[in-house]
């Protein structure tokens, strides 16, 4: 994951997560884009994510229960 700002003050690129599967050759290519909480600008080290945060995300990626169930949305 790339925190938000971490290529400041050139681009404001948000947080995004890319997934890595080292079981085989590459198929697919999935990205999840982390959105801020509400009130938040960014991540900082010293106000980082938290792992609630990606309750969204564990649940679209099927480690919920749901796995193989994915499909593409706006933040993927």
């Amino acid at each position: 994951m790339l925190p938000n700002g971490v290529f400041a003050p050139y681009t404001s690129i948000p947080t995004n997560i890319f997934f890595f599967d080292r079981s085989g050759p590459t198929r697919e290519v999935w990205y999840y884009e982390q959105p801020l909480p509400e009130g938040r600008k960014n991540y900082t080290k010293t106000a980082p994510i938290q792992f609630e945060e990606f309750s969204t995300l564990l649940a679209w990626w099927g480690l919920a229960g749901r796995a193989n169930d994915r499909k593409e949305t706006d933040r993927a």
